[in-house]
């Protein structure tokens, strides 16, 4: 599994880089350690930071970098109020699920990365009269 950039530096709080494995192999060694409760600095060529010796299991240690955990990006849902899909549409707006927003929003086909809503709404993609917006985090 490839490490994340928050968690690759994560880890580098806790293991030394100067070893000659990467920390990215370090991580992938504790990962695939048999005992999981053992200590990060009883895996075999995982060089642990002094202050850090005998403080983390293997399975704390890669809960706390978050490893194995998907990578979220924030994405903008926009939905037409005036589309025929909506205009019917017993709740309000405000009332919807972020689930049942970002279906509409996809019916629609207006889901944006942050940059690409940026692009949309200057290029007046996006109309500030009809369209609502919301900011959800989304694994990616």
């Amino acid at each position: 599994m490839k490490l994340s950039k928050n968690s690759r530096l994560l880890a580098s709080t806790f293991l030394v880089n100067d070893s000659d494995i990467t920390i990215d192999e370090m991580v992938k060694l504790i990962a695939e350690h048999k005992n999981q409760h053992d200590f990060i600095d009883n895996v075999d060529e995982v060089v642990v930071w002094e202050n850090v010796e005998d403080k983390f299991t293997c399975k704390d240690f890669l809960e706390t970098i978050g490893y194995g955990e998907k990578e979220k990006e924030t994405r903008v849902y926009v939905i037409n109020t005036h589309d025929e899909r909506v205009e019917d549409m017993e709740k309000g707006f405000s009332d919807l699920t972020d689930e049942e927003f970002m279906f509409e929003a996809e019916e629609q086909g207006r889901v944006y990365t942050i940059e690409g809503f940026q692009r949309a709404f200057n290029e007046s993609e996006v109309n500030t009269e009809i369209d609502l917006i919301r900011f959800i985090e989304v694994e990616i």
